[in-house]
C-alpha cells in the first residue's frame, strides 16, 4: 500500500542525514524508472492495486519530498542529465510556436492535431489523413500558458525520440503509428517524437490534453 507523501516524510525522510537522504533519492530513482520500464512494455497490463502508473506518480511525490528534505538539512541536490534535458526543455516550451500530434493506423486513417500559438491565444486545428470526412475543424481558445504548463507537467523532455517493440523483443509489422513534433520562435531547433507500437509511460496523459483541454473552448 502507497502512502502519503507527508507520512512518507515522517516515516523515511525526518531525522535523516544528508547521506542516508541521498541514498533514499538514489533509490526512489532506480524505483521510478523501473516503473517507467513496466509501462512503457508493449504488453503491458496492469494487474496490480494500485497500478503502475499509482505508484510511479507517488514515488515522483516522494521524490520532491526527499529534494526538500535534503536541503533543509544542507544538502544540495545534484540534477542529473535528464533532469537538466527536462528543465531546457520545459524552459523552451515557453517559446513554442506549434505543436503537431498524430495519431493513428500505420497503413490507415491517423488523426492530426496541431496546436498553433500566437500571442496569448491558442489555436486547435483537427484533420485526418487519408479520410473523408471532410474538412478540418478549428478551435480558438485564449490560455496559452495553461496549456503550456500542462505539458511541462509531461516531462517529454525525458523521453526517447523514437519508440518501438524492438528493444522488448516483439515484432510488430502493422499496427498504430503516433508523432509529435515542436518548433520554436526562439532559434530552438524543432524536435520530433515518435514511435511503432511502444509509447512513453505518460502517452495517455498526452492524448487527455489534446481531448479535454479543449472541451470548455467555444467552437
Amino acid at each position: 500500500m502507497m502512502i502519503r507523501p507527508e507520512w512518507y516524510y515522517e516515516e523515511y525522510l525526518k531525522g535523516k542525514t544528508v547521506e542516508q537522504i541521498t541514498t533514499t533519492i538514489r533509490g526512489l530513482k532506480r524505483e521510478i524508472g523501473r516503473l517507467k520500464k513496466i509501462l512503457e512494455h508493449p504488453y503491458y497490463e496492469c494487474s496490480i492495486c494500485p497500478g503502475e502508473d499509482v505508484q510511479l506518480a507517488m514515488y515522483v511525490e516522494y521524490l520532491e519530498q526527499a529534494k526538500l528534505a535534503l536541503a533543509e538539512v544542507g544538502g544540495v541536490y545534484v540534477p542529473t542529465k535528464e533532469d537538466q534535458r527536462i528543465a531546457e526543455f520545459n524552459a523552451n516550451l515557453a517559446h513554442m510556436d506549434k505543436i503537431t500530434f498524430e495519431y493513428g493506423q500505420s497503413l490507415g486513417n491517423t488523426k492530426i492535431r496541431t496546436v498553433k500559438v500566437y500571442g496569448d491565444g491558442l489555436t486547435l486545428q483537427t484533420s485526418s489523413r487519408f479520410s473523408l470526412e471532410g474538412e478540418s475543424e478549428t478551435v480558438e481558445v485564449k490560455d496559452k500558458q495553461a496549456f503550456i504548463t500542462c505539458l511541462q507537467k509531461l516531462n517529454i523532455g525525458g523521453w526517447c525520440r523514437y519508440y518501438d517493440t524492438y528493444r522488448y523483443g516483439v515484432a510488430v509489422m502493422d499496427g498504430d503509428f503516433w508523432e509529435v513534433k515542436i518548433s520554436f520562435t526562439n532559434g530552438k531547433r524543432a524536435v520530433k517524437f515518435h514511435g511503432n507500437n511502444a509509447y512513453p509511460y505518460n502517452f495517455g496523459k498526452l492524448q487527455e490534453l489534446f481531448d479535454d483541454f479543449w472541451l470548455d473552448a467555444d467552437v
